[in-house]
């Protein structure tokens, strides 16, 4: 029986009268070798300390991919969300066997952050150093990125990325040196285990979450146990990306809310993206819990002891598929199709599962403010997924 473990993606809305006007975006491209055929049967090191230094190690046998950035200036944390059990834990992150989660190896992250600039497909280096990621909970500051114009004079970067002062009509009207920011992302194994056998081909997964500002993804890696085709055993994983981008600003002003009245004028909010590499189906249903399928929508604002809330609805435009927009109730989800994406450098990711779409948010009457008190309200939407 294949172990599963709920994924969900969270997105938080804040209203206010107060504007504010940055989106963000992150993607994932994996790394072209096949995923398939990572061992975690082998230890590379016990000390992140050591990795601490200049060397880049895209070349490494662990390196899975990049985390592809646009946005603010953010901090992302990172966070383990394997249900492992038994054993001595470092609070670390970890392969847990498919079929059995008391089985499992330690790991850490290495990570880079580099950019790409405007109209260039070279990738350079931003720090020169590596970021290390060797405990959950560990946190990671990025510079901003994108295409974002200036709305004022003061120092900007022109299409190149060479700095200047922008005085509202010169070449130094970008925000941002880079269009994108890049994590590369490497593996390293520890010789840290509890149940681990290395005399039958197993399939290990490794579940890890990455947040920050409006960002929320989910990123899922596969490993193997014993190079000997011949003794497969244990349950396919899955692999795959989950992620939900917000594409307002960190708060929306409530009048801008107030105008969207239904489906079709609904309000951007945000895009989700599910990628399958192993053409595992993947189907998503919108919740305001993350426990249960619930569609009752409020934001709510506390003052003292009372809380106040007001209703909104939900919609879902699916761009792969293709498909009309779409109130969301109890009963509708979400399903992925075989397709193909782009990545930002050009690159093509092959036939895969898709599931991308549109996040819509909107108000059919918008006197349910009335004798609200002034100030932030906040919600949550959760993006819940079932892999088949």
């Amino acid at each position: 029986m294949k172990y599963k473990k709920k994924i969900y993606c969270l997105l938080l809305l804040l209203i206010s009268l107060t504007p504010s006007l940055f989106a963000e975006s992150i993607m994932y491209e994996p790394s072209g070798v096949d995923l398939s055929n990572y061992y975690v049967d082998e230890a590379d090191s016990n000390n992140p300390n050591s990795f601490n230094n200049s060397t880049l190690y895209t070349n490494h046998y662990g390196y899975m991919g990049r985390l592809w950035y646009k946005g603010e200036e953010t901090t992302l944390t990172w966070n383990d969300l394997s249900d492992r059990s038994g054993g001595n834990p470092n609070n670390r992150f970890y392969f847990t066997n498919s079929d059995d989660n008391s089985r499992w190896r330690e790991v850490f992250f290495v990570t880079r952050v580099r950019g790409k600039k405007r109209g260039s497909s070279t990738i350079e280096n931003i720090n020169s150093t590596n970021t290390v990621i060797a405990n959950s909970g560990n946190t990671m500051t990025i510079p901003g990125a994108g295409n974002d114009i200036l709305t004022e004079n003061g120092p900007g970067f022109n299409y190149n990325g060479n700095s200047g002062t922008y005085n509202g009509s010169n070449q130094y009207s970008y925000k941002y040196k880079y269009e994108y920011v890049i994590i590369e992302i490497t593996i390293i194994r520890t010789s840290n285990t509890y149940r681990f056998s290395t005399g039958w081909r197993d399939n290990y997964q490794s579940f890890v979450s990455v947040t920050g500002g409006g960002v929320d993804i989910n990123l899922t890696f596969i490993g193997i146990t014993s190079r000997w085709w011949w003794v497969f055993g244990g349950t396919l994983p899955d692999q795959y990306m989950f992620s939900v981008e917000r594409t307002v600003g960190e708060v929306i002003p409530l009048e801008t809310l107030l105008i969207k009245n239904d489906k079709n004028n609904a309000l951007d909010v945000g895009i989700l993206r599910y990628h399958s590499y192993f053409n595992d189906n993947g189907t998503v249903s919108f919740s305001s819990l993350s426990t249960s399928v619930n569609t009752n929508f409020f934001f709510s604002r506390t003052v003292g002891s009372t809380t106040y809330t007001f209703p909104y609805k939900v919609a879902f435009e699916s761009t792969k598929p293709s498909s009309t927009i779409k109130d969301i109730n109890l009963t509708n989800s979400f399903s992925s199709t075989s397709d193909s994406i782009q990545y930002p450098n050009g690159g093509g990711s092959g036939t895969i599962q898709v599931l991308e779409g549109i996040i819509k948010v909107f108000v059919t009457n918008p006197n349910v403010i009335d004798g609200k008190p002034p100030g932030e309200y906040s919600s949550t939407i959760y993006c819940l997924l079932s892999v088949n």
